[in-house]
């Protein structure tokens, strides 16, 4: 009883015991910490006792080292001498690790910045945070710093908790290159056509946009390869931006080339058997080109610009040429195959000894212009003329060699005889008009009125049909080959109706009466009158009358209707009239002319060379 009563007595002096198992505790996985265990009150000796004991470095103690593996609530129960009891728990917490968290990587173009996303989780808060490397940070101790590296670069956070647990992470902040544009290369198309722009970029960031311009004729202007279709030359100039908003430029030139045009050269000729080179050519377009001759017969090479063509006769050769994108073009060249040159010596001629007459060489065929070669050269005023005066001591053949600008030759004679007498048996040395009657027998104008023994007829009277062949072979004109029928006192069956005819075609003589298409005439056997000479020989001459009268003859008055003809001939020196003195003379227009007095008119009007 009286240890009951003591004890009691010790109890109120002490105070009611009480556990106190201490604050709430957390650590890190792996670590330990130290339970703050004690009591208020009771009375001692005290007992202490942890549960559960697991971790606890001694359950037996007020303040045992807890080191737990996971959370747990240890409950301390106190005991002291009386046997009084009281239990209080406290929790020590196993934090999870901390982690650190960088943020997504990020791309941001040269000279700009970019927010780096960092946090931390687990562990124990506040949480100290430190980036590294520090280069291009505003604050590398705070948890979202903004970065404006000048190169890519890897940052680094280390976040450390209140347990002091250490967590890293990295994010990188990638400096892209410059966007770079590419236009492609230029391009070159025909006049209505088109052309695929070649557009690219690379560098900067994908997504990229494209912006073409100008934007005319193109079928879409914000693809990467549009297609162009321009009307003329024109740069177009692509603008590329990345997903940063990085912008380049480039430009290609799409070239409206001009048209092809071929050049097939000039014409060409040459001698049966030759050849020549077609100087064919083109410009224009783009090069390169090719060429097409046809016809292909004769051609050296029908698809070179400069065939060598030999042709058997006169072809014309087209040629067709193409350029590298398509466009063609032709132009032609004719190559004449030229016929054989033709030398002409003319009509033998014959004059009297110590006389001259005048060679009518010509050339034809060929291709003039011609060079003229006369052998023997003796006796020749100019062996390299079509037509040079001959003066033989005795008859002579002389050859003429005609040689065309091809160096076809060809050649022909002429016999030219020397008379030692008179031409004309009635027509004696010492006759006053014999040397203007010689000339144009030499000439080829007459060739007398009987032929053997040749005779001229000196007093014989011209008629109208011998004047119609004296003009046209002085004229050197052609008489006709078909008969028209312009007179109808001139039939098929007369012998002069193509000299007569050929001098009405020549506008030499309308007739000498009637209607034409009707009853026109010619009156061939009509006597020819000075009058009428003058009239011929204007015409023939291709003279023009006289416009204003002088008076020159007193029986040709101004009202005559011939008047201009008479005094034009005059003029030129080809008659003086039939009688009188200056101031008085008489021009007898009505007269017959004869045949002597006619040779006179022919050889002035026709400048024809005397004979001696």
């Amino acid at each position: 009883m009286a240890w009951l009563v003591l004890n009691v007595m010790l109890a109120s002096a002490g105070g009611k015991l009480t556990a106190h198992a201490g604050v709430d505790r957390t650590i890190a996985s792996g670590g330990s910490c130290t339970l703050l265990g004690r009591n208020t009150g009771g009375v001692g000796p005290f007992t202490f006792s942890w549960s559960p004991t697991a971790g606890l470095s001694d359950p037996n103690i007020a303040q045992p080292t807890a080191s737990p593996t996971v959370t747990t609530i240890y409950t301390l129960t106190v005991t002291d001498s009386l046997a009084a009891t009281d239990s209080d728990s406290a929790t020590v917490t196993v934090a999870s690790a901390v982690v650190a968290e960088a943020g997504p990587d990020s791309t941001i173009a040269a000279g700009g910045s970019a927010l780096l996303a960092g946090s931390a989780s687990g562990g124990l808060a506040p949480y100290t945070y430190s980036w590294s490397p520090t280069d291009g940070l505003s604050d590398p101790n705070i948890a979202q710093p903004t970065a404006s590296p000048s190169a890519t670069t890897a940052y680094t956070l280390t976040v450390t908790d209140n347990l002091s647990q250490i967590s890293t992470d990295s994010a990188t902040v990638t400096v892209a290159s410059a966007v770079v544009a590419e236009a492609g290369p230029d391009s070159t198309i025909a006049s209505g056509g088109s052309a695929l722009l070649a557009g690219s970029a690379s560098g900067g960031v994908e997504p990229y946009t494209y912006s073409w311009s100008p934007t005319a004729d193109l079928d879409d202007p914000t693809s990467a390869t549009p297609t162009a279709s321009p009307s003329e030359t024109t740069v177009y100039t692509l603008e590329v931006t990345d997903s940063l908003l990085q912008t380049d430029t480039d430009s290609a030139t799409v070239t409206v080339a001009s048209a092809v045009i071929a050049e097939a050269g000039p014409d060409r000729t040459i001698a049966a058997g030759g050849s020549t080179t077609l100087a064919g050519s083109a410009s224009g377009g783009v090069e390169p080109y090719t060429y097409s001759w046809s016809p292909t017969a004769g051609l050296s090479d029908p698809n070179i610009a400069q065939p060598t063509a030999s042709p058997l006769a006169t072809t014309t050769y087209t040629l067709t040429v193409t350029d590298n994108l398509g466009q063609a073009s032709t132009d032609s060249a004719t190559v004449t195959v030229a016929p054989p040159v033709a030398a002409q010596a003319g009509p033998d001629r014959t004059i009297v000894a110590g006389g001259s007459t005048t060679l009518a060489g010509s050339a034809s065929g060929g291709v003039g212009p011609y060079t003229y070669s006369w052998s023997p050269a003796d006796g020749l005023s100019d062996p390299n003329i079509a037509q040079p005066i001959v003066s033989p001591t005795t008859t002579t053949v002389y050859t003429l060699t005609v040689t065309d600008s091809l160096g076809q030759t060809w050649t022909d004679t002429v016999i030219v005889t020397v008379l030692n007498a008179p031409i004309f048996q009635d027509v004696p040395m010492n006759y006053w008009a014999r040397t203007y009657i010689e000339a144009i027998s030499v000439a080829g104008i007459t060739a007398g009125c009987v032929g053997s023994p040749p005779l001229y007829c000196p007093a014989g009277i011209v008629t109208r049909g011998q004047m119609a062949i004296f003009l046209i072979r002085a004229m050197g004109e052609t008489p006709c080959s078909t008969y028209n029928g312009y007179f109808t006192d001139v039939p098929e069956s007369h012998p002069w109706w193509p000299w007569i005819e050929r001098i009405k075609e020549l506008g030499i003589t309308t007739g000498c009466g009637g209607t034409p298409g009707v009853d026109l005439q010619y009156c061939p056997n009509g006597n020819v009158t000075r009058g009428q000479m003058a009239i011929f020989l204007i015409r023939a001459m291709a003279e023009t009358p006289c416009t204003t009268y002088n008076g020159y003859f007193t029986d040709v008055p101004e009202s005559h209707p011939w008047w201009s003809w008479i005094e034009r001939i005059k003029e030129l020196g080809i008659t003086a009239g039939c009688a009188g003195v200056p101031g008085n003379l008489q021009y007898c227009l009505t007269t017959n002319i004869p045949r002597d007095q006619m040779a006179i008119f022919l050889a002035r009007a026709f400048n024809l060379p005397l004979a001696p």
